[in-house]
């Protein structure tokens, strides 16, 4: 006759050796697929730094373009009034702040850091 506690950890230790095997089982089928995928992630993750890259630029073109519509509008007014140009009216992108810097929610080197590497 056994002793209750060896049956238990007999019992137990089958039970790990099968839960340990659909692990390692799992664990190699994703290591299969990453190292298939690999690839197709990485042209993913270089196309969309390009296509923030553009964006960033778009961006800024934008503002300034905004820039110059607001001077040229000013520039016009005071021609109208008969004034020095740019005397007098306060347009909203007449700060010395620096408005071109651009920031994700997450720096890149962050988002780098936090994907999956196999």
């Amino acid at each position: 006759m056994k002793d209750p506690v060896i049956a238990h950890l007999i019992k137990k230790t089958a039970e790990f050796r099968v839960a340990s095997s659909s692990m390692i089982k799992a664990c190699s089928t994703f290591v299969t697929y990453a190292a298939h995928h690999e690839k197709e992630w990485q042209m993913a993750r270089e196309q969309r730094e390009r296509l923030e890259e553009t964006v960033e630029s778009l961006a800024r073109q934008h503002m300034s373009l905004e820039k110059a519509m607001t001077k040229s509008k000013r520039n016009l007014s005071d021609i109208k009034q008969d004034r020095p140009p740019g005397e007098g009216v306060v347009g909203i992108f007449d700060s010395d702040e620096d408005d071109e810097d651009f920031f994700d929610a997450g720096s890149r080197e962050e988002r780098d850091s936090s994907a999956t590497t196999v």
